[in-house]
C-alpha cells in the first residue's frame, strides 16, 4: 500500500500536479502548467513615459499692411527641439523647429514666428499652431497639442438687440449685442437712415449715416449702446464692428424703427 501511494505521487510529480495522499478534495497544486489548472495572471503593461509638448501662441500684433502673423514657444521633456506645425485656413503651410531665442524665456532657445499675407477686407483668415510630440520610445504615444489661433480680423459680434422708445418728439435708440472678440480695440456702431426734409408742401428724404464709437471691454460678453436725441417715425438700419485698429469684423446687421 505504501508502494502504490508513493507510486502515485511520483506520478503526480512528473506531471506537474501535486496532491496531498488522503485529503479528500484536494486543490492541485500547478508548478508548470498543466491541464485542469488557471494560468497565470498577465504581468501589468508598462507604464508610459512619453510626455506631451506644451507650448503657447498669439498674433505677433494687429494685421499690419496685410501681414498676419503667429509666435509663441514650445517644449517637450522628451527632447528638443519641438517642430510646430503652422496651418493656414486648415491647410499646413509651415513646419518649422521652435528653437528661436527669445528674451522672455529663460529655459532657452524655444520660440518660433511664421506670417502670411492677407488682405486686410474679405473673409476672416485663421493661422494656427500645433506642437508635435517628441516620442521617447514608450507607448501609448503623446498626442500632438494645439498651442493657438489667431484671425486676420476680430471675431464678429452677436445677438443684436435693438429697441426704441419716444422722448419729447425725438427717440432713444437702445442696442446690445454678444462681444465674441478678445483682441479687439473698439466697436464701431453705424446708423444708416432716411431723414425727411420739409418746404412748404413739399418734403424730400436725405440719406443719413452717422457711426460711434464704443470702447472695448476685457474678455467676452454683452455690450451696450444708448443713443439719445435721434429723428422720431424713422427706422435706422444698424451695424455693429469689432475693430483692431482700422480693421474690422465682419458686420453684425438689424434695425429697429423710433416711434
Amino acid at each position: 500500500m505504501k508502494r502504490t501511494l508513493a507510486g502515485a505521487a511520483v506520478l503526480l510529480t512528473t506531471l506537474g500536479v501535486l496532491t496531498t495522499p488522503g485529503a479528500a478534495g484536494a486543490v492541485p497544486i500547478c508548478e508548470t502548467n498543466p491541464l485542469g489548472c488557471e494560468p497565470p495572471p498577465p504581468p501589468p503593461p508598462p507604464t508610459p513615459t512619453d510626455k506631451a509638448p506644451t507650448g503657447a501662441a498669439q498674433a505677433t500684433g494687429p494685421q499690419n499692411n496685410g501681414v498676419l502673423g503667429i509666435t509663441g514657444w514650445a517644449a517637450d521633456s522628451n527632447g528638443w527641439p519641438v517642430t510646430v506645425d503652422i496651418t493656414f485656413d486648415g491647410a499646413l503651410v509651415a513646419s518649422k523647429p521652435a528653437s528661436d531665442f527669445r528674451t522672455w524665456l529663460p529655459a532657452g532657445p524655444l520660440g518660433f514666428t511664421h506670417t502670411v499675407v492677407v488682405p486686410p477686407t474679405g473673409p476672416v483668415r485663421r493661422l494656427c499652431a500645433t506642437a508635435r510630440n517628441v516620442p521617447d520610445g514608450s507607448t501609448p504615444v503623446a498626442s500632438a497639442v494645439p498651442l493657438s489661433c489667431v484671425s486676420s480680423r476680430p471675431s464678429k459680434p452677436t445677438d443684436l438687440v435693438s429697441t426704441a422708445e419716444s422722448a419729447y418728439n425725438r427717440s432713444i435708440l437702445r442696442l446690445g449685442w454678444t462681444d465674441n472678440a478678445t483682441d479687439e480695440t473698439s466697436y464701431l456702431v453705424t446708423l444708416s437712415y432716411l431723414r425727411r426734409h420739409w418746404e412748404g408742401n413739399y418734403s424730400w428724404q436725405e440719406p443719413m449715416s452717422e457711426s460711434f464709437v464704443v470702447a472695448a471691454q476685457p474678455g467676452t460678453g454683452r455690450m451696450s449702446l444708448v443713443l439719445s436725441d435721434q429723428d422720431a417715425n424713422t427706422h435706422f438700419q444698424v451695424l455693429v464692428n469689432s475693430r483692431v485698429g482700422e480693421i474690422t469684423s465682419e458686420s453684425l446687421s438689424g434695425g429697429v424703427t423710433a416711434p
